[in-house]
């Protein structure tokens, strides 16, 4: 780990006295999704490695941009059981501790990294909002595999587990909803770590259990 750091930062140094944008070459696997080939710098990498990455081209925020940039804030710090407008909130209400970089404060972030990085461009942005931020904005798919499910099968309720179905004030969050499901029924091999998944469709009134070896799936 702590080679792979040194590595990391060392490669980010090196690129950091670039001029002209520099890019990542991908590949993609038989699924048809898209990984980058870079090891030690790359935007699906580890904390550090996402986080030494910027835009060459930065935007000046608009409102939407503001909203989606303190929810990244917030989600973070760990915040992202929240509502969108609570965790809006909750940036503006600790701002002071975003901007001055409170130790306490940013030690209490359940990705440190990444938090502080955030209350960098927070503080640039705060100081001139007519300023362009280069900051990466990450987002994640709910489960995108049921999502694409939740399309075909035109089944609503699966739409707002996995936040398919338009904006909700609560995030739907389909792994708590599994876990909570397996954990109330009596299953065999229950044990067995290979059972990763019990999804329920309700237009088919049925439960499917997956057992696939985590190795087959990822």
């Amino acid at each position: 780990m702590e080679l792979q750091v040194r590595f990391t930062i060392n490669i980010a140094k090196v690129y950091s006295s670039c001029v002209e944008p520099i890019y990542l070459p991908v590949f993609g696997d038989w699924r048809g999704r898209v990984y980058p080939h870079s090891t030690f710098i790359n935007y699906q990498g580890n904390s550090l490695s996402r986080n030494v990455l910027e835009f060459y081209h930065g935007e000046v925020l608009n409102s939407n941009g503001i909203f989606s940039f303190f929810i990244y804030g917030a989600n973070t710090y760990g915040l992202d059981k929240l509502t969108f407008d609570e965790r809006y909130q909750w940036v503006i209400d600790n701002s002071a501790k975003i901007l001055s970089m409170d130790r306490d404060f940013l030690l209490g972030a359940d990705d440190q990294l990444a938090f502080a990085s955030f209350a960098l461009y927070y503080r640039k942005w705060y100081i001139n909002p007519d300023e362009p931020l280069n900051v990466i904005v990450y987002q994640d798919a709910t489960c995108s595999g049921l999502q694409h499910i939740s399309s075909l099968l035109a089944d609503i309720n699966l739409a707002k587990q996995v936040n398919t179905a338009g904006p909700s004030a609560i995030a739907g969050d389909v792994y708590t909803d599994v876990a909570n499901m397996i954990n109330g029924l009596d299953l065999p091999g229950r044990e067995n770590p290979s059972v990763i998944g019990l999804i329920y469709l309700n237009q088919l009134n049925i439960f499917i259990l997956i057992v696939i070896l985590l190795k087959d799936l990822l």
